[in-house]
């Protein structure tokens, strides 16, 4: 087979990753090298007790025939080296890692290396690189910078968080010797990293995203490749830093990521878009053909036509992207290695002090243009009142919100001549948007309603000497005071005013937050243990602010890392944690400490507020579950049930569910109508009106996932938690604040509204903060599962016993709603059945996608990397994989059917020898299956 066929896959001799049905690369070759030609081929590598390479002082040989990495313009045969000093040290799935990176550059593509977080993808990247440059494992030889093969293979940049440069820099050093330098700092210390990589004296240079996005000296180098760590940060396509990365002078881009596919399908596509530029097709050709049959697919309306084409065109997606992407988790390759870890979603109910507020709010006349938004205008006009009539709510109509966004009463308003910026807070001529213009600091106050109402108070703002400052200053002041005492009402008195007191003997009052009840119980029984250790995660600066007061008082000894927290320090606190006993509790800032950290001395987990990210929260977990982790980790999310927390919660829910179909192949229960993205499906979850509910009197979650989930799988059992006393060391408090946070979900979120990503435009920010009270716990009638459909938790009964200890009353495992079960299972079979013997399903398409002149534009030119099945070219235009999987689909599930003649009417070529080899493959591929069919009867 030729270069030109590397990276097909046939589904009836390949898996989509190049992968053999036990994870392993296919086996091939003799001793260790690795010779591929169509697809990746192997020594067998029997991994040793600690899942190494076989073998003392061998090096892994990467062979690549007809490839164009070769040099001098030619095609031939390409051969690196790993290390022996790295390869005796890989574990198996990380040599198939290894192979994979080299698979990608040895046809000169790029390609997604998305391993679960603690996988080690960077030892897989490091031990590519040390075979890329030539090393040998000797110091002294791998000093010297010298030419290796025919071409030059470096410069090499890797790009990163900035708080994991400092580790990319230790992992370099640790495995070989490796010419390295930083690109960060001082304009000196960037200027000599510069001229490092110019004169050949360094290898790589590593630097974050900032710097790279701010710098335009980085894209005036060639380089040989570029490595992404964390490259799901790279799935907007609008902001900067896409623009920067992909502008990078190479085509040779390779990402690293746990969470390829986070919100939405279309990150998934950005990220691999930049990667491998022209490969997926157009955005909306993608959408029309693929997203849209899987999301229809999932809805728990779907009829089985829908089911059984999203079945159909998942199984084409999953071998396209596996093309370009190699996606491993934890469960599939170490999970005998790790302990078990179980991840409880534990249900507060608010206070009745939190109640009132929340109902106020929702009740505001703010609020009112949401909650009343959908309805026809009784102006007669037949459009909703959210885009007619009730755009609008003035200070004379009990408007606060509205009124501080768009009327300035500060000396520094807008004047179209003399101040056409306005004075940076408010609207500076008019909002063609109004109200959604409002709606995400709407969203916001809910959001600290529901977690602490004490985070709605005013922390007054300190001495400013700068006039328009201390003005601005003053009239936001005025504002939050106005919010304050709309939420508080009569129980103003009871929750200590409207301005914030810092007393830190005050700052967990329960009347203001039932999730402290929670958390202080929690903290006594593990405590109480003596041999556990506990991380605390919160988006919110000041809620942490809050807890670390009470430890405080209470005695408790912990650590603390937030975005104050200096680079120098971060790994010091981690070891301390780590390492001293007496260290207890780590409270931590999720957008500071959510990446890059090592905790595996913790085996307590609690995440006080959910995040629109799912993927967010699961980083969260990883900094105790990973590689080095001795212990059971027990994991608790605490959501404020009936407010917007729970409705986040079942987003999270649904875009893990699509995650896994999408980037797992994994079967999932469809438990919601809406579809993301669809105006006209919102459903439960999705649209405006979703986010104002007024649930405090439902349980919503239990209620979605118990129609759709049978007894036997997921039951909730209440347990009455009257005779339980308080646990040791719970007093009354009061105070808290919060701290503004970027979120990447609520992007995610705008997009679904058709509006503009979040800016920092709001005068209240998306902050993350959630709360409320909690009672007492329904639980997993089995126990406790882990991840998905994981074995029963061993230590299940004990792990209840705490959360009934601590007065929870709602709680289930959130693995057990995860998985399909085995009502699911028997629709999606029976869907297949019903469409083998449906010719009109299989020929079903979207009228769109039918419409000959837009399938004849969208085919003209190869189809090189668009198809699975069919032998790729090596053509550069653009794909049109929504024809080639319709054509395949006839010859797959009709065998025998020439589809020449309709491919003919639909794609129109100018190479017509093409079309011949292309239409021959697909035929003879369907008299095979004719074949088999006619000697099964």
């Amino acid at each position: 087979m030729s270069g030109a066929d590397w990276g097909s896959a046939d589904a009836s001799d390949a898996s989509p990753n190049g992968l053999d049905s036990g994870g392993s690369m296919p086996s091939g070759g003799d001793g260790d090298a690795v010779g591929f030609t169509g697809g990746l081929e192997g020594p067998a590598v029997g991994p040793n007790a600690a899942g190494a390479l076989e073998g003392p002082g061998r090096d892994l040989v990467l062979v690549a025939e007809d490839s164009p990495m070769a040099g001098h313009g030619l095609r031939g045969r390409v051969e690196l080296r790993v290390p022996a000093s790295i390869a005796t040290s890989l574990r198996s799935y990380q040599v198939d890692g290894v192979r994979f990176l080299f698979r990608q550059w040895a046809q000169g593509l790029g390609g997604v290396l998305a391993d679960d977080m603690g996988l080690g993808k960077t030892v897989q990247t490091i031990a590519f690189l040390a075979a890329l440059l030539g090393k040998t494992g000797e110091p002294a030889a791998d000093a010297a910078l010298r030419p290796v093969g025919a071409i030059r293979r470096w410069p090499i940049l890797v790009v990163g968080q900035l708080s994991v440069l400092v580790n990319w820099q230790r992992e370099f050093e640790r495995w070989g010797t490796f010419r390295v330098c930083q690109f960060h700092g001082t304009r000196s210390a960037k200027r000599a990293a510069l001229a490092s990589i110019v004169d050949g004296n360094s290898e790589v240079l590593i630097t974050s995203f900032d710097t790279l996005r701010l710098s335009a000296d980085l894209h005036d180098i060639k380089w040989h490749c570029v490595f992404f760590d964390e490259a799901q940060r790279l799935k907007n396509k609008k902001i900067g830093l896409y623009t920067a990365c992909a502008t990078l002078g190479t085509l040779l881009r390779y990402g690293l990521t746990g969470t390829p596919m986070q919100n939405d399908h279309k990150e998934l596509y950005n990220l691999l878009n930049l990667i491998v530029p022209g490969k997926l097709g157009d955005w909306r050709m993608f959408k029309e053909h693929y997203v849209e049959s899987l999301q229809q697919a999932q809805r728990s309306t779907s009829n089985d036509r829908e089911v059984a084409q999203g079945k159909k065109r998942l199984e084409n997606f999953r071998a396209l992207i596996g093309l370009y992407m190699l996606r491993r988790t934890k469960e599939g390759t170490i999970r005998e290695q790790l302990p078990v870890k179980t991840d409880y979603i534990v249900y507060c109910q608010l206070t009745d002090i939190q109640k009132r507020a929340y109902r106020r709010l929702l009740q505001s006349p703010d609020m009112q243009l949401f909650v009343n938004g959908s309805a026809l205008c009784d102006c007669g006009s037949r459009k909703a009142r959210l885009r007619c009539c009730y755009t609008s709510v003035t200070e004379e109509e009990g408007g606060i919100v509205w009124p501080h966004q768009h009327c300035c009463p500060c000396a520094w308003a807008f004047d179209k001549v003399m101040r056409p910026n306005g004075c940076g807070l408010h609207a500076r001529d008019g909002c063609p948007n109004c109200p959604i213009c409002i709606l995400f600091a709407c969203i916001s106050i809910l959001r600290k309603a529901s977690n602490h109402l004490k985070l709605l108070q005013v922390d007054l703002p300190k001495q400013i000497d700068d006039p328009q400052r201390y003005e601005l200053a003053e009239i936001d002041t005025r504002y939050r005071e106005q919010v304050a005492e709309l939420a508080f009402g009569e129980d103003a008195e009871e929750l200590g005013g409207l301005t914030l007191d810092h007393n830190f003997s005050r700052s967990s009052d329960t009347a203001a937050c039932g999730k402290v009840v929670v958390l202080l119980r929690l903290l006594a029984v593990w405590a109480s243990e003596g041999n556990n250790k506990v991380l605390v995660f919160s988006y919110s600066r000041r809620m942490l602010d809050l807890v670390g007061s009470m430890l405080t008082r209470d005695g408790y000894h912990y650590q603390r890392l937030d975005g104050s927290t200096k680079s120098a320090d971060r790994q010091r606190l981690c070891d301390e944690f780590n390492n001293l006993p007496s260290s207890f509790i780590f409270l931590i800032s999720t957008l500071a400490g959510g990446l890059g950290l090592n905790l595996t001395g913790a085996n307590k987990v609690v995440v006080l507020d959910p995040n629109w990210n799912p993927c967010a929260d699961l980083q969260a977990q990883d900094r105790a579950y990973r590689i080095g982790q001795q212990r059971e980790v027990s994991v608790y999310r605490l959501i404020a049930s009936g407010t917007l927390e729970e409705l986040i919660y079942m987003r999270q829910l649904y875009k893990q569910q699509q995650s896994n179909v999408a980037v797992e192949g994994v079967d999932e229960s469809r438990y919601f109508q809406g579809v993301q993205g669809h105006p006209g499906q919102q459903g439960e979850l999705w649209g405006i009106v979703n986010l104002f509910k007024d649930n405090l009197e439902r349980f919503e979650t239990h209620e979605v996932i118990g129609e759709r989930r049978p007894e036997e799988d997921f039951r909730i059992e209440t347990v009455d938690f009257s005779h339980l006393e308080p646990a040791a060391g719970m007093r009354r408090r009061d105070d808290i604040d919060e701290e503004d946070g970027d979120d990447a979900g609520l992007n995610a979120m705008a997009r679904d509204l058709g509006l503009p990503d979040v800016r920092g435009n709001l005068s209240i920010k998306a902050e993350e903060v959630g709360g409320g009270r909690s009672q007492g716990a329904a639980v997993d009638a089995e126990g406790p599962r882990v991840g998905r459909r994981g074995g029963r938790h061993q230590g299940a009964l004990r792990e209840m016993e705490q959360l009934h200890a601590a007065g929870v009353q709602t709680a289930h495992a959130h693995g057990s709603v995860l998985g399909a079960s085995a009502s699911e299972a028997a629709i999606a079979k029976r869907a297949r059945a019903a469409a083998a013997e449906d010719l009109d399903l299989l020929m079903y398409m979207p009228p769109a996608t039918l419409d000959p002149d837009a399938l004849s534009t969208a085919a003209v030119g190869a189809v090189d990397g668009a198809r699975y099945g069919i032998p790729l070219l090596p053509q550069p235009a653009a794909p049109a994989p929504h024809v080639l999987n319709f054509l395949e689909s006839l010859a797959d599930w009709k065998g025998g059917m020439d589809v020449t003649a309709l491919a003919r009417k639909l794609i129109v070529m100018d190479d017509e020898a093409l079309i011949a080899e292309r239409m021959a493959y697909v035929n003879d591929k369907a008299g095979g299956q004719a074949q088999a069919q006619q000697a099964a009867r």
